[in-house]
């Protein structure tokens, strides 16, 4: 689901690492850079859906394991792309309010044994601190999709914080909404993914 998202797009925050934004907009092409993060963990992510008889909604609130990243990166006029800028997000640690919704939840998500969600950040791209959006590919149960999305960014000497929003679908990764009750209660196929996500240089 959309939550991924959020997931790697954290990644897009890697992106503020030395920079700034007045400079980035003048920036040539250079040389592939590197730059060490963590993922804080007051860091989450938000999936909310709907039934055809009420809402529910997931979200991370456990630190994501493994979040030491080694971001590759490079800059150009308007953009920074990046190479190797992969999270992996277990699902199981996502709590839906409900442990019947969270089980179904996972299950629908863990393909072949196969239990995490990757996210890869490939791009991003601004006009201004307040108009920059994010490319990033998601592969989740098996399929691979990519996807655009305007995000924010609150960048510190220390720290950066990006947050978005974007409405997924479950079929784009050739998942089918659950039912229960023998069809009575059906998941519907659009998701709302949001996420705010802080990002430590080390």
């Amino acid at each position: 689901m959309g939550f991924f998202c959020t997931l790697y797009f954290m990644k897009v925050v890697l992106f503020l690492l030395f920079l700034n934004l007045g400079s980035l907009a003048y920036a040539q092409d250079t040389q592939m850079m590197e730059q060490i993060f963590s993922i804080d963990a007051s860091s989450f992510v938000l999936v909310k859906g709907k039934t055809n008889v009420n809402s529910f909604q997931c979200r991370i609130n456990t630190p994501i394991p493994d979040s030491t990243l080694v971001v590759q990166y490079w800059m150009r006029q308007g953009a920074v792309g990046f190479k190797k800028s992969i999270i992996k997000i277990p699902v199981s640690i996502f709590d839906c309010g409900n442990k019947w919704i969270t089980k179904d939840f996972v299950k629908m998500l863990t393909h072949q044994g196969d239990d995490h969600v990757l996210i890869e950040l490939k791009e991003i791209n601004f006009k201004n601190k307040e108009n920059i959006t994010a490319n990033f590919k998601i592969v989740m149960a098996g399929v691979s999709n990519a996807y655009t999305m305007d995000i924010t960014i609150d960048n510190t000497p220390k720290d950066f914080t990006i947050e978005g929003e974007k409405e997924m679908k479950l079929t784009d990764f050739k998942l089918d909404p659950p039912a229960k009750m023998a069809g009575v209660v059906k998941v519907k196929n659009e998701v709302d993914v949001s996420f705010s996500l802080q990002f430590n240089r080390k």
